[in-house]
């Protein structure tokens, strides 16, 4: 019976184990994301000493082997410079022939990153093969592989189903049988071969003694990598992730940006829905696809990177809908309150200027009854005087002097200029700018000033007496005693002075306060 009980405590434990492993390699892994620059900055400076060293040799051999040198790092890390010095190779005449073939090889590759497999398979093709050394084949079968995972990854379709596959195990199967390996690589490639057999177990035992034995951050990349990719075959999703965490590392550090391990990573993140790395991850392998400028790495990772935020955008959707029903809710709410002060201020914002208008007119009114008023006692004191003019020729010289005065006829013009000359300092009382407001409706020519004696001429009297609502031109003539002929000539003249459409001038005499 205990043992029964001590099984399952055992497969928990060794499962704890594991996830603990998993979960340390993945803090390594964030570390060495936060170190990269410093990785980036230290090939950079090994890339400068090279491209230094090849200005200062002499010798076009000299030249060729440096050259080769910054051509295998930069396949992997920026494609565009490695061609650069891809063509430089290709300017050094008299190479042995395995130089001539790495110069082929070198452009096949850039060709095949570049997705020109046409222009790749031409240079391929024109490969002789007769008497290739042991090296030279070497170099042969890892430039078809490049070639065959290039097409497979790029999703061209193969003559028939396993096709990619059967040709680089054949390759793998005639690299091993070359004797110019040292024990790391034979591991390496009889691992491929295991795992092109489908015997995924025996392949990931023989890779991790190359793995082993390798002190080289590219190797233990390649290693890591294909442990990875037999792990997920045989279902062991935590290793899996393990191993394509150590193989990121390695990428990083060496540094590569022509990497599928952090990209894979990223996509077993995005499957379990750990969308917070894998948003985090992804940025890193869209970022270094974009540098490498590696096509289909570029359109692989934008579009990962898309179904990833797309993923992150739902999740957090889905974890707050009760939070964001609240907010939309308040926000509906908040809308509404300020809808309504809004409505609010608007009537507020309608009465100041109903109360405004009607202290307008009061002003106006109470101004106009004033001044009338003092015009009304004015006229009722002289007519007092005329009616005791009137007595005292009546006493004097009896009733013919009184018919006489009456008979005599008084003078209106006097009368009707005080009257206007009242009107004038009334109205310009309350609206002082009204003169200048006028002439911003007028064409400069004809702007009008008021009179030397501080009165309005009759155009602007006209204008005075529509502000003040008369808008029929009968009313105003009779009101400044002038002729219908005179107001109605005025009225036209203006309106066709007028700065903006005829029609809108005196609409807008109208609204000036």
């Amino acid at each position: 019976m205990r043992k029964i009980f001590v099984i399952p405590i055992l497969l928990c434990t060794v499962a704890s184990c594991r996830h603990t492993e998993l979960d340390e390699k993945f803090r390594e892994l964030d570390l060495v994301i936060a170190e990269r620059a410093s990785y980036q900055k230290q090939f950079n400076l090994i890339m400068d000493k090279l491209k230094h060293q090849a200005d200062s040799v002499q010798g076009d051999m000299e030249k060729w082997y440096i050259y080769n040198l910054i051509t295998l790092d930069y396949l992997t890390y920026d494609i565009d410079s490695a061609y650069i010095y891809i063509k430089k190779m290709h300017r050094i005449k008299n190479l042995t022939p395995r130089r001539e073939l790495l110069n082929k090889k070198h452009l096949a590759i850039y060709n095949v990153r570049k997705c020109m497999f046409k222009e790749a398979g031409q240079i391929i093709s024109s490969i002789d093969t007769t008497g290739f050394t042991d090296r030279m084949k070497t170099d042969w079968y890892y430039l078809l592989n490049s070639y065959y995972r290039g097409m497979e990854e790029s999703g061209i379709d193969p003559p028939y189903s396993g096709y990619y596959d059967e040709m680089i195990l054949s390759n793998y199967r005639s690299l091993y049988t070359l004797d110019c390996h040292s024990e790391e690589i034979l591991y390496f490639i009889k691992g491929n071969i295991l795992a092109l057999e489908g015997k995924p177990e025996e392949a990931i035992d023989t890779i991790k003694k190359s793995y082993a034995l390798s002190d080289d951050a590219h190797r233990r990349s390649y290693c890591s990598y294909e442990i990875a990719r037999q792990y997920y075959r045989t279902g062991d999703r935590n290793q899996y992730k393990y191993w394509l965490a150590e193989a990121s590392i390695n990428d990083l550090k060496a540094p590569v940006k022509a990497y599928l391990s952090l990209y894979d990573l990223t996509m077993a993140l995005y499957e379990e829905k750990e969308n917070d790395k894998a948003s985090k991850y992804i940025r890193i392998v869209a970022d270094d696809a974009t540098m490498l400028n590696y096509p289909s790495r570029i359109n692989k990772s934008l579009k990962m990177q898309d179904a990833i935020f797309a993923a992150v955008e739902y999740e957090y959707k889905t974890r707050h809908r009760l939070s964001v029903i609240v907010t939309l809710g308040l926000t509906a709410l908040l809308l509404i309150i300020l809808v309504l002060l809004g409505l609010n201020f608007m009537q507020v914002k309608k009465l100041n200027q109903a109360y405004n208008k009607i202290f307008e007119l009061n002003k106006i009114k109470d101004s106009f009854l004033f001044n009338y008023m003092v015009l009304a006692v004015e006229y009722l004191g002289r007519v007092e005087v005329f009616r005791h003019d009137m007595r005292v020729a009546y006493k004097s010289s009896g009733t013919e002097a009184v018919i006489n005065m009456i008979r005599k006829p008084m003078s209106h013009s006097e009368e009707y200029e005080k009257l206007y000359r009242t009107f004038d300092e009334t109205f310009l009382g309350i609206y002082p700018d009204f003169v200048e407001k006028v002439n911003e409706l007028l064409i400069q020519e004809n702007r009008m000033a008021l009179n030397s004696d501080g009165t309005m001429p009759t155009e602007l009297r006209i204008l005075a007496a529509l502000r003040l609502g008369f808008s029929k031109s009968g009313q105003i003539a009779k009101f400044l005693n002038c002729s219908l002929n005179t107001v109605y000539s005025y009225r036209y003249n203006m309106r066709h002075w007028a700065v903006t459409n005829p029609e809108e001038f005196e609409k807008r005499v109208m609204d000036i306060y």
